[in-house]
């Protein structure tokens, strides 16, 4: 994962009203990451 979807990922969770959102967004990076790999 490059640096900048950290930092994505990191300004997301600091405003984590949408909890929802951020697992959806958690699932679509474990399915991208599977198939990069």
């Amino acid at each position: 994962m490059s640096r900048e979807t950290m930092k994505r990922l990191c300004s997301i969770k600091g405003r984590t009203k949408e909890h929802s959102e951020l697992k959806k967004l958690g699932r679509i990076f474990s399915v991208m990451l599977r198939r990069n790999i």
